[in-house]
C-alpha cells in the first residue's frame, strides 16, 4: 500500500511529524485501528500536535473506536480529565 511506503520513507528520514499526518490519513480512509496506532506513535515521539487531536476535524473517524477513549486518557484529554 502506498501509505506504508510513505510511512517507511518518512520514518527513515527522521520526519518527526509523519505519524500524525499518516494517522489522520489512515483514519479518513477507514483504517481506524491503524490510524490510532499512528496516533500512539505520535504520542510516543512526543509530537506536540497530539495536543489538538481531540478537536481536530480529521480525528472524527476515531471517535467510534473503543480505543479512542483510552487514547484520550493517555494524552490527558478525556472528559473526566478536563473538568
Amino acid at each position: 500500500m502506498m501509505l506504508d511506503f510513505v510511512a517507511r520513507a518518512h520514518a527513515a528520514q527522521g520526519a518527526w511529524n509523519s505519524y500524525a499526518y499518516l494517522a489522520f490519513l489512515w483514519g479518513r480512509l477507514g483504517e481506524v485501528d491503524r490510524g490510532i496506532d499512528g496516533l500512539e506513535m505520535t504520542l510516543a515521539i512526543r509530537d506536540p500536535s497530539v495536543a489538538w487531536v481531540r478537536t481536530n476535524f480529521f480525528s472524527e473517524k476515531f471517535h467510534m473506536s473503543p480505543r479512542w477513549p483510552e487514547f484520550l486518557r493517555k494524552v490527558g484529554l478525556a472528559d473526566e480529565q478536563l473538568k
